[in-house]
């Protein structure tokens, strides 16, 4: 369900409040997001179970299911006991320091097209607030690379069951966000639609970072 869909509404509502006379329109975007984020988290903290025993649209039998089928995986339901020795178990496994130092490196391109996408659209030629519109597409992209990797995931478990693929789509995601990146920096600065369609592609690095999330409660129980 990760996916980057909600560029589609801030592009619009950027460019909607680009009409808005003054000087502080940066507040009135944070005003509106900020507003949506918590009349959602109040729907999320309300409808939302914290485990399966909790979950009231599903019958006594259904639970029972659920909690056997995470007793199978050995996750558990929830467990607020603090253990040091699986701390330290955490800290000593080579898998834990590889997964933290791969989710600190994507973070750093994440960061930056996330949070500085319709500046980097505005240094490609276009006006502020038409940037703010072209910034729509990179969601969809986002979207596109999180079902291809995830389903390409899925399709694998399928049909080769007793080997794992979840790495092989990490590396292919990064790939096709490394080239689309190379084709942003290297293509002529006269070469506006080439550029813009580079960055666009290199967001497909959203797709390995969300099988990578994955990883995690695939490895460790």
């Amino acid at each position: 369900m990760y996916t980057g869909l909600s560029v589609l509404f801030t592009g619009p509502i950027g460019y909607g409040i680009g009409f808005i006379a003054g000087g502080d329109k940066w507040r009135w975007f944070f005003w509106i997001t900020g507003a949506m984020t918590v009349v959602w988290s109040l729907i999320v903290g309300i409808f939302l179970p914290d485990n399966p025993v909790k979950a009231k649209f599903i019958s006594e039998r259904q639970k029972a299911i659920a909690i056997d089928r995470v007793r199978a995986d050995q996750t558990g339901i929830e467990n607020k006991t603090f253990k040091r020795s699986q701390m330290i178990e955490a800290f000593l496994d080579p898998k834990t320091w590889l997964m933290f130092l791969f989710n600190i490196w994507i973070s750093i391109p994440n960061g930056g097209l996330t949070n500085f996408s319709p500046l980097i659209i505005n240094g490609l030629g276009y006006t502020a607030q038409r940037s703010t519109l072209l910034t729509m597409p990179t969601g969809i992209m986002q979207t596109v690379a999180s079902y291809m990797c995830n389903g390409g995931v899925f399709l694998c478990v399928k049909y080769f069951p007793t080997r794992q693929f979840r790495g092989a789509w990490v590396v292919f995601g990064c790939i096709v966000g490394m080239i689309s990146a190379v084709f942003l920096y290297t293509l002529p600065l006269s070469n506006l639609h080439g550029r813009l369609a580079a960055l666009y592609m290199s967001y497909f690095y959203l797709g390995p970072y969300i099988v990578a999330l994955g990883i995690n409660t695939a490895n460790t129980a």
